[in-house]
């Protein structure tokens, strides 16, 4: 049986089953090989820095040929590994579930990348969010970088 999964930019929803936004039942495995189809690519926010900034971006996804993303779940976390691993722009640290914002920063040589993921339950379903910011060390500190 194949699963699909709609692929997202900022924001991930992957369908649960429950009847409250309060979780009772034990959180569903996601684990496993997704087929993602960038065609049917959604968006659920963009902020322009630049005019048209992520447009093209986006249109060029939506003519990539559908791909296949592993979903790693342990605990009370999640991993979406996208093709390509840590070398994907798509691929970020694992999401916590449930819990606070996590984030991470790499040290990019003359510059840095803060990464911050999340996700929680929204009724029935499980939404993953992650935020990239970047800057060069000498123009500003990623700890005080709050994602907008």
């Amino acid at each position: 049986m194949r699963k699909s999964l709609t692929s997202l930019i900022a924001f991930i929803v992957i369908a649960g089953q429950t009847t409250s936004g309060l979780r009772a039942d034990p959180i569903p495995d996601f684990s496993g090989h997704w087929q993602s189809s960038p065609a049917r690519l959604q968006v659920g926010r963009i902020v322009h820095r630049i005019p048209d900034g992520w447009d093209r971006y986006i249109e060029g996804v939506r003519s990539i040929k559908d791909y296949r993303v592993e979903i790693r779940q342990t605990g009370d976390e999640i991993a979406v590994v996208f093709p390509g691993g840590a070398n994907n722009f798509l691929s970020v640290p694992p999401f916590p579930i449930g819990s606070s914002p996590r984030s991470s920063v790499e040290n990019l040589g003359a510059s840095w990348r803060k990464t911050t993921c999340r996700g929680w339950w929204d009724g029935g379903l499980l939404s993953l969010t992650a935020t990239r910011q970047a800057d060069r060390w000498a123009d500003s500190d990623p700890a005080t970088a709050k994602p907008q």
